[in-house]
């Protein structure tokens, strides 16, 4: 469920932030750097991520990289300028890194004996398949009809029930 609610809460974000960078008055080339920003700091901590792991359990730091990603999401919703789209950008690409990893390490630890490749190829193609179908127009019609400003409402609400939702049905570790 806390997946779901994640990619819903996320789908918006992804989809049209370069568009809202554009309409805060920021240039194509750095456009292309709030890429680059964030893609620079996911490797290290991606390579971290593993002694994070096993120090603290997959669950407690998937746990982390959601709330962190919440948190992401402030300063744009706070104060939204291209700046804070940079400060989200770093601070997403961090949780994502912590996230990513951790995430399938809980669906491997998670699924039964010899089962773990099966359960997240039936999360990552069909469930996150299915749920991308859903999010991609749902997302577009609130781009449409409200811009771009909610959507980072959206994905900090989505992110932080992702965390409740995670911290309630989370087996302990």
């Amino acid at each position: 469920m806390a997946l779901i609610v994640i990619w819903l809460g996320n789908a918006g974000r992804q989809q049209f932030e370069s568009i809202y960078l554009a309409q805060l008055g920021a240039p194509t080339g750095l456009i292309g750097w709030a890429n680059t920003a964030g893609a620079l700091v996911e490797p290290p901590f991606m390579l971290l991520a593993d002694r994070i792991l096993r120090r603290y359990g997959a669950g407690r730091v998937l746990r982390f990289a959601l709330f962190l990603q919440a948190l992401a999401y402030l300063p744009v919703a706070l104060f939204p300028s291209v700046i804070s789209i940079f400060v989200l950008r770093v601070l997403f690409s961090v949780a994502f890194s912590l996230n990513a990893v951790s995430y399938l390490n809980y669906l491997v630890e998670n699924a039964p004996d010899g089962q773990g490749a099966t359960v997240i190829s039936l999360f990552e193609v069909t469930l996150r398949g299915g749920i991308g179908l859903l999010a991609a127009p749902l997302a577009g019609l609130f781009f449409d009809q409200f811009g771009a400003h909610g959507l980072y409402w959206i994905g900090m609400a989505g992110s932080l029930l992702a965390w409740f939702i995670l911290g309630l049905t989370a087996r302990p570790q």
